[in-house]
């Protein structure tokens, strides 16, 4: 499913062109796009992609399996966290959670920052919580140091933020500092420190000499303000609420656990509670400061978007399958336990597993590129029926088990994805426009200089999915006048309005709507071609 979809926009495509470069220039300490130096974002995700692109001969597989890796240890991670948090069968139930989460299925298909980050933030909150946990301060301040690094290297203090943080400001003293740890947690925690400095300040200072004014621009990053300026986009304060659906099919346990962690974890601080080391209380107290203050904070940034949550998801899930597995055990005691909250996860089940393969081959808003039904009616009904099936053979209506209903679930999203991904692959927004165009001009001149012909005054760059199939520098041509046959022919890009093709150039090909604008291409042959 990876190379299905092209790469048709969002950050994604900073990634794979800033990879795309590094491979083809070498720029590996200093990166570039477009052969503008890019330090906005520490280079760890685009290196790794960069390695993902040289290890295929797919494009789109080799910048993307980096990301589905990074997805799978990050669901180790989470079985890791649930397990400290509750044992084995609470780590089971998380991982499953996350990994058939919306949110999951999302973004790790894409070539994303956010998904290497999330690895990262998940394996450094496991190693603090063995710390806080099971008192191993050792092992955990110097895996947290290791994690917490390498968080830093591919998207910066965020991940400060999404670790560190909430347990220096939202934990009861007591919590802390009330318990006497075997080991000493001060020299672990400043050589956790020296470890993560040791990793994510070389490149920083590199940078910092090499271009000393990138400091105000990483500001302007990690504050979101350049992004907001930029996009002129300030999103409405209930943005992030879409973790709810965005946690689908799981949301009911997900809003039921963060509400009965947040309610034990305001009881705990206002009366200063004390956890032993390994309590059940400690460490879903843990999971909620984890997911709910930097989500608090990252609220009030001008910026909000469902990939900057993705870090959250550890805790997210495992306070899901708390929640899950503390009502599954009421039900399993108490027949007289309401039964809305199952009566509500199967009806989002239905609409994801049953619903959507219907409305993906009927409705007239879920079309392709050329008009036609995101799937064919054949492959909606076979997805409806086998979503169908799967729903009847896991419900319970007395004694549901978690693990069946969790493998139901699970089995279900996995067997909608491909039909999902499928359809969106041959939608608008899937495909990327400038494809066609590339492929044409390369077609006909497969040796072509291509030039950027687009002198704008404010929008004079090409589309980043056009660089990343051209797969070349687009050097600036200004006066496109001035230059004169070569050994290799050479191709002016640009869209309407923007430059005008000497009498001496050829259409390239045909003229194509790219992002809202009509783009052309046209060629002066080589020296004795035609």
């Amino acid at each position: 499913m990876l190379p299905w979809v092209d790469f048709s926009g969002g950050m994604e495509n900073f990634n794979v062109e800033t990879a795309l470069e590094m491979v083809r220039d070498g720029h590996w300490l200093l990166p570039t796009l477009d052969g503008e130096l890019r330090t906005k974002k520490p280079p760890l995700a685009e290196w790794t992609t960069a390695w993902g692109i040289m290890s295929a001969r797919s494009l789109a597989w080799g910048a993307r399996w980096p990301t589905l890796l990074a997805g799978c240890l990050m669901l180790v991670g989470v079985y890791e966290l649930g397990r400290l948090a509750g044992g084995a069968r609470l780590a089971l139930v998380s991982a499953l959670v996350c990994g058939s989460s919306v949110l999951f299925l999302k973004w790790t298909r894409e070539a994303s920052y956010d998904m290497q980050m999330a690895l990262w933030v998940a394996w450094t909150n496991v190693f603090l919580a063995r710390a806080l946990l099971r008192d191993q301060w050792w092992v955990g301040c110097v895996g947290a140091g290791v994690c917490l690094g390498l968080a830093l290297m591919t998207k910066g203090p965020p991940a400060i933020l999404q670790t560190v943080v909430p347990l220096l400001v939202a934990q009861p003293p007591s919590a802390v500092f009330g318990r006497r740890p075997k080991q000493n947690p001060i020299a672990a925690a400043i050589v956790g420190l020296l470890i993560m400095f040791a990793i994510a300040l070389p490149w920083t200072l590199y940078v910092m000499h090499q271009a000393p004014h990138r400091v105000a621009e990483w500001y302007g990053e990690v504050t979101l303000a350049t992004e907001a300026k930029l996009e002129q986009r300030i999103g409405g304060w209930f943005e992030y609420f879409m973790i709810v659906p965005l946690m689908l099919p799981w949301a009911v346990w997900f809003v039921s656990g963060v509400w009965m962690a947040g309610r034990q974890w305001a009881e705990d601080w206002k009366h200063h509670a004390r956890s032993a080391t390994g309590n059940e209380r400690h460490a879903l107290r843990l999971m909620f400061v984890w997911f709910a203050v930097p989500l608090a904070v990252m609220w009030f940034f001008p910026e909000r978007r469902d990939r900057y949550v993705l870090p959250l998801l550890g805790p997210a899930a495992v306070l899901a399958g708390w929640a899950m597995l503390e009502y599954l055990s009421a039900l399993a005691k108490d027949h007289a336990t309401r039964r809305w909250p199952l009566a509500v996860h199967w009806a989002c089940v239905a609409i994801i597993g049953v619903a959507f393969p219907i409305l993906a081959a009927c409705t007239s808003w879920l079309r392709t590129a050329g008009g036609e039904p995101w799937i064919s009616p054949t492959l909606a009904a076979i997805g409806a029926a086998t979503g169908a099936v799967l729903i009847a053979a896991t419900m319970r209506l007395r004694r549901p088990a978690a693990t069946t209903l969790v493998a139901g679930t699970g089995a279900i999203m996995l067997t909608i994805l491909p039909l999902f991904v499928w359809g969106y692959a041959r939608s608008d927004k899937g495909r990327a426009e400038s494809k066609p165009f590339v492929q044409a001009i390369l077609h006909r001149y497969p040796d072509a200089i291509v030039y950027n012909a687009n002198n704008r005054p404010r929008r004079d760059e090409l589309p980043l999915e056009m660089l990343i199939y051209l797969n070349q520098p687009a050097p600036r041509a200004a006066r496109p006048a001035e230059l004169a046959p070569g050994p290799r022919p050479q191709v002016i890009v640009f869209p309407d309005g923007s430059c005008q093709p000497p009498a001496n150039f050829v259409r390239a090909a045909p003229r194509v709507r790219i992002k809202g604008e009509l783009w052309n291409a046209f060629a002066l042959p080589a020296k004795g071609g035609s």
